[in-house]
């Protein structure tokens, strides 16, 4: 896991804890051991953090659903609802 993987574990860890408008950048640099103005050369502003956050979130809701609805080799004669007759 790289710093910027940590950086925002720990703020998603932050923001579910205290929430995301009370967490600071200072706190979410002191739980990865860095100082406020370090944690800006790895993202742009909390902002920016939440979206990153969310943006992983989401892809990983989508790559599942599409893993949970694709179709196998074998799938019992069953069409898969996309296929065209």
């Amino acid at each position: 896991m790289g710093r910027s993987d940590d950086i925002r574990a720990a703020a998603l860890e932050l923001f579910t804890r205290l929430g995301y408008e009370a967490t600071t950048m200072a706190d979410i640099g002191a739980a990865v051991g860095m100082r406020g103005p370090s944690l800006y050369k790895h993202v742009a502003s909390k902002q920016d953090l939440l979206a990153q956050i969310m943006t992983a979130t989401m892809e990983d809701l989508l790559s599942a659903h599409r893993a949970a609805v694709a179709p196998t080799s074998w799938n019992g004669g069953v069409r898969h609802p996309s296929a065209r007759p």
